[in-house]
């Protein structure tokens, strides 16, 4: 638990504690037979926790009925909504200083989420799923964040602050700070809704490269309808915050195979290990969604090249060998098509081949990840268990 100790010896040894809150231990004691000490106290601040709700912010597939908040109300272009709670909806609680992901959890049968034992001197952010398993073709997306004056019911999740992780965007709320001991901080909540029919485009093989010094973004449409732009969009803070690079004019409307690509001239300059990048797709109305993010690893080629899965596909045991090349701490993680890490291993490693096994037998067919968090490389690949 993040509990802390409280100040020591502040006046009446009868109530207060006498655990000193760095060293945790209290002075020395003298006793003599038969004598009992029973003022030898320790006082413990309570850690604080953060709760909210997922909803789905109007009528479930109805065009318009998204008000900016949750309630059973007519909103004002009289659709009827019928906002509901959202189950199994993947939330985060990321460390808002450094970006870190701290913890994952799911919003239970009632929507909420709730992460406790939470440290009160620690700035957070959390973090929902861009497309929850509710609905993972529909168009929905997060309602403008705070977009009521009530906090109680509006949506906190911001739809232009974006994380990737786990093969998954998420929208951030805003930080998450003076927690006090023992609170519960409620309504950090994430609102849906559907904002549009789908954009009329499908996006094939989005995909980003090395061309020498600079990095080569391509895509193609298979539809396109209405559809005015593509914003070329990049990250370099490990996909927190995204910056508008290039604008690249879509055929407007078509129904064969276009291909359109983005050339950003000697990114390989900059000092980030890791490019993120990431397509804003807007019609002819103004509706606008996002694509997947994909990613430029300076390292990839070389991690790539050092690590080696098999066989894959697997029915049980898939064998991992990796030549490390820096020592240090290296985290493997087994996760599943919904981000859920099913194991881990952790190794402090030396410069020497490195192996490690994870057995699949008792899950179910289909698609897994082996994503290995190295001092300069993070890499991720797919294992298919029959």
């Amino acid at each position: 638990m993040n509990t802390r100790a409280v100040l020591q010896d502040q006046g009446n040894d009868a109530i207060d504690s006498d655990i000193d809150p760095v060293f945790l231990q209290s002075a020395g004691y003298s006793t003599v037979a038969g004598q009992n000490t029973d003022a030898a106290d320790i006082g413990l601040i309570p850690p604080a926790a953060i709760t909210g709700t997922t909803f789905t912010d109007g009528q479930l597939n109805v065009l318009g009925s998204a008000d900016g908040f949750q309630n059973n109300q007519i909103p004002a272009n009289n659709a009827s909504p019928l906002d509901s709670t959202i189950a199994g909806v993947s939330v985060l609680l990321i460390d808002a200083l450094t970006g870190n992901v701290i913890r994952n959890t799911y919003t239970t049968e009632k929507g909420e989420y709730f992460f406790r034992n939470l440290a009160d001197d620690i700035d957070y952010k959390v973090a929902f799923e861009e497309y929850p398993t509710f609905c993972p073709t529909c168009p929905y997306t997060f309602f403008n964040a705070d977009n009521n004056v009530n906090d109680t019911t509006d949506s906190d999740a911001n739809a232009a602050s974006l994380l990737f992780y786990a093969g998954k965007n998420y929208a951030q709320s805003d930080v998450v700070n003076g927690l006090s001991p023992m609170q519960l901080r409620k309504n950090v909540d994430g609102g849906y809704a559907l904002m549009g029919s789908i954009l009329p485009v499908k996006i094939l093989n989005l995909a980003a490269e090395w061309q020498g010094n600079d990095g080569l973004i391509t895509w193609q449409t298979s539809e396109e309808e209405d559809v005015a732009y593509f914003a070329v969009e990049r990250s370099l803070d490990r996909g927190i915050t995204f910056e508008e690079v290039s604008k690249v004019g879509a055929a407007g409307n078509s129904s064969e195979i276009k291909d359109y690509d983005y050339t950003d001239s000697n990114i390989g300059n900059t000092t980030q290990n890791v490019i993120y990048y990431r397509l804003r797709i807007a019609d002819q109305e103004g509706m606008e969604k996002y694509s997947d993010i994909v990613a430029l690893n300076k390292t990839e080629v070389t991690a790539d090249m050092n690590l080696e899965l098999y066989p894959n596909p697997t029915q049980d045991i898939v064998h991992i060998n990796y030549q490390v090349q820096e020592a240090g701490k290296m985290t493997f993680y087994l996760r599943n098509e919904l981000g859920q890490t099913l194991d881990k291993k952790v190794f402090t490693a030396q410069n020497r081949p490195l192996s490690v096994d994870f057995n699949l037998e008792k899950y179910p067919s289909g698609k897994y990840f082996i994503e290995m968090h190295a001092p300069s490389d993070v890499l991720t690949k797919v294992i298919i268990k029959e």
